[in-house]
């Protein structure tokens, strides 16, 4: 039998993403998906096979149906209830904050394993569906916190690190060698050579231990 085209409203409590139930000409419930892109009030086009007792010979007219009122339900994109939407976007949100808490704990008394909690919240936020994310503000406010936090501390944990190390660096050339003027700038010290030549390194006299 050749399907029929309906036209239909969209409930005000349906988001885009959504299905909402929609009563067709003959009766039938459908499900119908509110198209990404679409608002509350206007119009959405789907197809439906009609009845068996139906007349075929006469095409059935587009009309605007009324979606069954508190039946929104889950659909294949994810879409879901304003109310779950609510209450998972807090919970959430309120997950996010308490392993940001336990990543300052952790970066405080074990160093870089602050960072893994840091990074936990951003990964499991962006690999939600992007209509779950649009659903979720206050989960994405926490977890761009968490992720600005990670990328700071890991950067000035780096350059922390570089320094650390050229600061070692440095210091080992500079007690390789021996300015001719080391006397001159501390009596106390002298360069230290053997009689082939080797430098020891700088010493103090021991007149300056007393």
């Amino acid at each position: 039998m050749a399907q029929q085209q309906c036209e239909v409203r969209i409930p005000d409590n349906v988001l885009p993403g959504q299905k909402f139930i929609a009563t067709t000409p003959d009766g039938q419930a459908m499900e119908v998906e509110v198209p990404i892109g679409s608002t509350s009030g206007s119009s959405v086009s789907f197809l439906y096979t009609p009845l068996g007792n139906c007349q075929t010979n006469v095409p059935l007219p587009t009309v605007v149906g009324q979606p069954v009122i508190g039946q929104v339900v889950m659909g294949g994109s994810g879409g879901i209830s304003p109310d779950s939407t609510i209450g998972g976007d807090q919970e959430a949100a309120s997950m996010g904050w308490v392993l940001y808490a336990i990543g300052w704990f952790m970066c405080c008394c074990c160093g870089p394993a602050g960072l893994i909690f840091w990074a936990v919240v951003p990964c499991i936020f962006f690999s939600k569906s992007k209509s779950e994310q649009r659903n979720h503000p206050k989960e994405k406010i926490v977890a761009m916190v968490n992720c600005i936090t990670c990328a700071v501390c890991t950067v000035l944990g780096v350059l922390v690190l570089v320094y650390i190390i050229v600061l070692m660096a440095t210091g080992s050339v500079e007690d390789e060698t021996c300015e001719a003027d080391v006397e001159l700038n501390d009596g106390c010290k002298t360069c230290s050579y053997s009689t082939s030549g080797e430098y020891f390194g700088r010493r103090r006299y021991s007149r300056c231990w007393n």
